[in-house]
C-alpha cells in the first residue's frame, strides 16, 4: 500500500486530496491494483486485474461503492476495471507493480508513506 497526501492543519493526513495505491496479490482474485484519486473529495477509482471476471464483479458493486463513498461525504467520478497492461500477462512475472504508477517526485506532497 502507499499513500500520498498533503498534511493537514494539525498535521494529519489530507484524506480530501491524496491518492492511494494498493498492490494486492490474492489467491482467488490474482494479481490487483487498485488506484484511487482523491481530490477535494472526488473519487476516481482505477482497478488493474486479468481476471475475466472482474470488470463484471466491480461493476455489480459501483452503486453500493458510490452509495458508501456518498456517506462519507465524497463523490465517485469515475470507476474503471481495465487488464493489465500488454505484456503483463497472468501466469509471467510481472514487471509493473504500484510504484510505477507513480511519478518519481510529487510536487507538493508533504508526507509520504
Amino acid at each position: 500500500m502507499q499513500i500520498q497526501s498533503r498534511r493537514g492543519p494539525r498535521g494529519e493526513l489530507d484524506a480530501s486530496n491524496c491518492r492511494l495505491l494498493f498492490d494486492l496479490d490474492m489467491k482467488s482474485l490474482g494479481h490487483t491494483l487498485v488506484d484511487v484519486h482523491v481530490v477535494n473529495n472526488i473519487v476516481s477509482l482505477r482497478v488493474l486485474n486479468d481476471n475475466e471476471g472482474m470488470g463484471a464483479l466491480l461493476e455489480s458493486g459501483r452503486e453500493m461503492i458510490q452509495q458508501s463513498l456518498d456517506k462519507l461525504g465524497y463523490q465517485l467520478l469515475t470507476f474503471r476495471a481495465e487488464a493489465w497492461p500488454e505484456g503483463q500477462e497472468a501466469g509471467t512475472d510481472r514487471k509493473v507493480t504500484a510504484s510505477d504508477y507513480s511519478p518519481e517526485r510529487y510536487k507538493g506532497v508533504d508526507f509520504k508513506v
